[in-house]
């Protein structure tokens, strides 16, 4: 999971995550893969591998996180 909405500005209640009307937070106890700075560069890094032409075997072969372009 990429934490991109928990802390956003727009979000009324940082650090909280309500998906539907009188719900409860389903942020709380979930383990986050990328959070703050190490999410977005992560974000970036998969646009620019993307936006380069990168083959998803070159990528393989950097990570074990596959994501198609």
């Amino acid at each position: 999971m990429y934490d991109d909405i928990a802390f956003d500005k727009q979000n009324p209640r940082p650090g909280v995550i309500i998906n539907r009307p009188n719900g409860t937070d389903v942020y709380n106890g979930v383990p986050k893969d990328y959070t703050g700075e190490d999410g977005r560069t992560y974000m970036r890094a998969i646009a620019n591998i993307c936006n380069a032409g990168v083959t998803i075997e070159e990528m393989a072969a950097v990570s074990c996180l596959v994501l198609p372009c």
